[in-house]
């Protein structure tokens, strides 16, 4: 039963109070107004709401899926977009303290940025392959490739978690992990080092770590890490067809 579980994989951490209750989330704001626009619009018409969850428009301007093995030369991926955050500490200050809305990420678990692809490639931090495209599995319909860390080696985790010890200050409450099917323990580790990252911050003391991810591993949950049904329509038919329903 649940107890044997729980036994072997540890008991689940309580989620910050925000987590249990209504969570937004969109895959394409426009800009930083808009997204105030959405919050803004949720407390004046009286909608519940205590947290959103960004897509990848939040530090970069454009998916780095389809770049080749190489990455490309600038592409900001530890930092904040100035289309969608061009004050982040102001912003997501204001986002937590007006209008008591915590703010989330998603985050990919592999680089784009071609000087810390080759980095990672002269320490042997990188997985071979790519990331899943379909299922069946079938790898030309893959894509990233060779650019996923390999976070089960401690030198990547501790590299990682210092590249988000800003985004952190800056007010940043937890992350989307998305894409993460490189190797089978990528979620596990991948949370170990964003936990890392948070508790080893000083400007989140009493911060507790809280994470969705796209799949699932046991024991995820001893860490902070919940799951989100994946990419489904705003339908009646997906929400039936959704496990619990």
């Amino acid at each position: 039963g649940i107890g044997a579980y729980m036994s072997l994989t540890g008991v689940p951490r309580v989620p910050p109070k925000y987590a249990f209750g209504f969570m937004a989330s969109r895959w394409g704001s426009h800009d930083g107004n808009y997204i105030e626009d959405v919050v803004t619009r949720f407390r004046n018409d009286s909608f519940p709401i205590d947290s959103i969850a960004l897509g990848a428009e939040w530090f970069t301007k454009e998916s780095d899926a389809n770049l080749p093995a190489s990455g490309e030369a600038g592409y900001r991926e530890f930092s904040f977009s100035n289309r969608t955050f061009p004050d982040p500490a102001k912003q997501l200050s204001a986002y937590e303290k007006d209008l008591h809305v915590r703010v989330g990420g998603v985050r990919k678990p592999r680089l784009a940025n071609a000087a810390f692809i080759s980095m990672a490639q002269q320490k042997r931090w990188l997985l071979p392959g790519g990331t899943p495209g379909g299922f069946p599995l079938d790898p030309d319909e893959s894509y990233a490739f060779h650019r996923a860390l390999n976070f089960s080696i401690p030198e990547t985790r501790k590299w990682y978690a210092r590249q988000l010890q800003g985004l952190i200050a800056d007010g940043v409450d937890f992350w989307l992990n998305d894409e993460g099917e490189t190797d089978y323990f990528t979620y596990h580790w991948w949370n170990i080092a964003e936990r890392d990252a948070l508790e080893s911050n000083q400007t989140a003391p009493f911060k507790r770590f809280y994470s969705m991810n796209r799949a699932f591993t046991p024991g995820l949950a001893r860490i902070g890490g919940t799951t989100w049904t994946s990419n489904i329509f705003s339908t009646w038919k997906d929400l039936r067809r959704t496990p619990g329903m």
